[in-house]
């Protein structure tokens, strides 16, 4: 970093699961949460104390331990990663920071002191994961987007700890990045996108992502923005009404496929079942002899080390992306098309950069983005510092050096 960020205090990002913060003059650090460690020593101690029972039983009789997913999978289940950061935003303090914990059917919300490296468990409970946080910059009640039994993601708002969680929409559709606003009302800005639904209520496709503005006092939502063809996606606003989000061409979900795409998938079913019947072989062989039934050449599996992101609705070959990442110095996560905008009060827009994933946006108006593998400063004038690199960037916030009414 450099000193062209003066209302910058740190930046934080998560990266495959993981968090690390930046202080503007300092090095970068992982934080380790103090609750994921104590949980996965207790999952440990479990398995030590209860491994005995995969030996059991007719299998057991057999030398064999029971058929399950791990066997089938390339990595061994200790080289997973069972909890990871999935949500992060600023505090009231520069040294203070947000974010949520994904560990399995249970999500927790917690709190962290960079300054003292202490971590604070706010709640925990089963079904709380989310991609997204924002902290009210006066009250500290926070904001997240949870998905429901019947497939719909809703906005759900709590006190600073997390207690006393409400639902605050109720749409038939996708009511993702909630964002207050920075003048300490009860409003909220997000995106949204309607489910499209048979005779039958079945969901068959959804409309593209509008931006929408939730007034909670007044129980109102109005929309503030939207375009047929493209999502507009996570939205941030000034005091002064200055709007910012992310445009991306709208997916194809939902649209007819053509003739040839049709074909193609009806071609590739021998092939398909080719794969099923010698992987279905390849297991038992595996289970009672110890080998695998090919040992050279033959159909490969794909590694199921994280190998899909999804961003929005859309999903990210991450595979590809690390493999691309060999012969360049620079992958974006996305494609260019996914542009950031700056749309002032008066209606005109600004593209201030392309390939962005996430971003942050301070009091001032700066702009701090990641494309995925880099993490950027933009300034209201337009000049750019990079601040950071890392591998698999999924979400970015700024942490500024004043406590004052923020955008995020």
């Amino acid at each position: 970093m450099t000193t062209s960020t003066p209302g910058l205090h740190s930046i934080a990002w998560l990266s495959s699961g993981r968090l690390f913060v930046k202080p503007l003059d300092g090095d970068t650090r992982e934080i380790e949460s103090t609750f994921a460690r104590e949980s996965l020593e207790r999952r440990q101690r479990s398995q030590q104390l209860n491994g005995w029972k995969n030996r059991s039983g007719v299998w057991g009789l057999m030398g064999f331990a029971p058929p399950s997913m791990d066997q089938w999978d390339d990595d061994a289940p200790a080289h997973r990663r069972l909890i990871r950061f999935c949500a992060l935003s600023r505090g009231q303090k520069p040294d203070e920071l947000y974010y949520v914990l994904d560990c399995g059917p249970v999500g927790g919300l917690f709190q962290f002191d960079l300054e003292r490296g202490y971590e604070i468990r706010l709640m925990h409970r089963e079904g709380f994961v989310t991609g997204d946080i924002s902290r009210h910059p006066v009250s500290g009640d926070v904001a997240v987007s949870l998905r429901r039994s019947d497939g719909t993601v809703g906005i759900t708002v709590g006190e600073n700890d997390g207690r006393y969680l409400q639902d605050v929409t109720f749409s038939d559709g996708v009511d993702e990045a909630p964002a207050w606003l920075p003048d300490g009302s009860r409003r909220i800005v997000f995106h949204s996108a309607a489910w499209l639904r048979d005779a039958h209520g079945i969901a068959r496709a959804k409309s593209a992502f509008r931006i929408e503005m939730l007034d909670i006092e007044a129980k109102s939502v109005t929309t503030v923005l939207e375009d047929e063809q493209h999502d507009l996606l996570q939205p941030r606003m000034l005091a002064d009404g200055t709007l910012f989000f992310v445009r991306r061409p709208k997916g194809k979900e939902g649209q007819r496929r053509s003739f040839w795409e049709d074909l193609v998938e009806v071609l590739l079913i021998p092939w398909r079942l080719f794969l099923a019947i010698m992987g279905f072989l390849n297991f038992f062989s595996t289970m009672f002899t110890g080998k695998p039934l090919t040992t050279a050449g033959g159909p490969q599996r794909k590694s199921p080390a994280t190998p899909t992101l999804m961003l929005w609705g859309q999903m990210i070959d991450t595979q590809k992306l690390i493999k691309a990442q060999r012969d360049a110095a620079n992958v974006q996560l996305v494609p260019k098309e996914w542009r950031l905008i700056r749309r002032d009060s008066g209606g005109t827009e600004t593209v201030l950069a392309e390939n962005v994933v996430s971003y942050d946006v301070l009091p001032s108006g700066d702009v701090i983005y990641t494309d995925g593998s880099s993490i950027q400063h933009v300034t209201a004038a337009g000049t750019r510092t990079q601040l950071a690199k890392d591998a698999l960037i999924e979400r970015v916030a700024a942490l500024p050096r004043t406590t004052e009414p923020e955008a995020n």
